[in-house]
């Protein structure tokens, strides 16, 4: 058996602000290996996760890939971004270049049955197709640590299909793959161990796999450059008459395999493509920091405009010669207590009564929304 690459140890695992779930955890997993997390409701899944996936803190003793895929059970908030440009935002902040992420993200969104929605909002999917993005952002960049919390919820039979096989790909490539499964949204999973939560311990135990049909409709396509991809049927022309116009030869078309019938030892080159080339740290902080400002919901739409009338009318109050300089000078220098303060205490109230009611104006347009 492998080195583990992955070792969880708490002595008290917790949420953040929560009760203690279990005690004494002592975990491991290797290379390719899929771990399945299952217990009842509340006994702790998502937070063994979170801890597997770094959120949370552990014990120095821990150790984890360098990379990790993280999809969460939902998402509170969704964004107001097409999802193609948010995963393209997320491939960069990872440290994929322009043209790689641009690949990257349409091969996941034809895979998960994500590409009809590409011009969507995120905030406008449907559970299960939101569901599918979320795990599309944790597979983005070709994790060593694929942990998915529940990812199959509300989807259709389809949408798991395709979640399985991705989990299969995963595991080809020698990614370690935790899924939290529930018993009302069952999952099928190759064979692997379980790590089973219940009444403050965690026990481990081996599982049988599962067998998963390739999703219909879904075309395998291989490239002279050694690239596989999975296209739906209906967009095959478009992407091999896209293949064809960059000057690249077409090697292999065919329906996609059944993730069973994959024969492991295959080169994961020719499952998944070549590993992902990463920019270094420095340019990934600073695009991550950009992204991230994109998805602040006050930048969103017309969210810009008030934060531009706050700056203006704290400017008033630092630039010398505005109707705002007497009052300051009032507030600040005792000698002028005799000045008259109607006028700059009109000017003052007139400015601050219209950002309140722009505020307002703006919460109700994005509650009604």
């Amino acid at each position: 058996m492998s080195e583990p690459v992955l070792v969880v140890r708490a002595r008290r695992l917790r949420p953040a602000r929560g009760v203690v779930v279990a005690r004494d955890v002592t975990l491991d997993a290797a290379p390719g290996e899929v771990v399945a997390v299952e217990g009842p409701n509340g006994s702790g899944k998502s937070t063994l996760l979170a801890a597997a996936a770094g959120l949370l803190p552990a014990d120095n003793a821990s150790v984890r890939p360098g990379s990790v895929g993280y999809s969460p059970e939902r998402a509170g908030v969704l964004p107001r971004i097409p999802l193609q440009r948010w995963l393209l935002g997320l491939a960069r902040t990872a440290g994929l270049g322009r043209d790689e992420s641009v690949r990257r993200a349409g091969d996941l969104l034809a895979r998960l049955g994500l590409a009809h929605a590409s011009a969507m909002s995120l905030h406008a999917l449907s559970r299960g197709n939101a569901q599918r993005a979320l795990v599309a952002q944790a597979l983005l960049a070709d994790p060593d640590l694929l942990v998915l919390d529940e990812p199959s919820g509300g989807m259709d039979a389809d949408g798991v299909s395709r979640v399985a096989s991705e989990i299969r790909r995963a595991a080809g490539r020698r990614a370690v793959v935790l899924v939290a499964r529930h018993p009302t949204a069952p999952l099928p999973l190759p064979s692997g161990v379980t790590w089973r939560l219940r009444d403050g311990a965690v026990d481990t135990r081996p599982r049988d796999g599962d067998r998963v049909a390739a999703p219909a409709g879904l075309m395998e396509v291989e490239t002279g450059d050694g690239v596989m991809r999975l296209v739906d049927e209906a967009e095959l022309p478009a992407v091999l008459r896209a293949a064809l116009e960059a000057g690249q030869a077409i090697r292999r078309v065919q329906p996609a395999r059944d993730a069973d019938s994959d024969v492991a030892g295959d080169d994961p080159a020719e499952v998944t493509g070549a590993a992902p080339r990463r920019a270094g740290a420095v340019y990934r902080v600073l695009y991550g920091a950009t992204h991230r400002a994109r998805l602040l919901a006050l930048i969103e739409r017309a969210g810009w405009r008030l934060l531009t009338a706050v700056a203006v009318f704290l400017v008033l109050f630092v630039v010398r010669n505005t109707p705002m300089a007497p009052l300051l000078k009032l507030s600040t220098h005792p000698t002028t207590l005799q000045t008259p303060v109607g006028g700059p205490a009109a000017w003052l109230f007139l400015p601050g009564l219209a950002l309140v009611a722009v505020a307002a104006f703006l919460a109700t347009r994005r509650v009604s929304a």
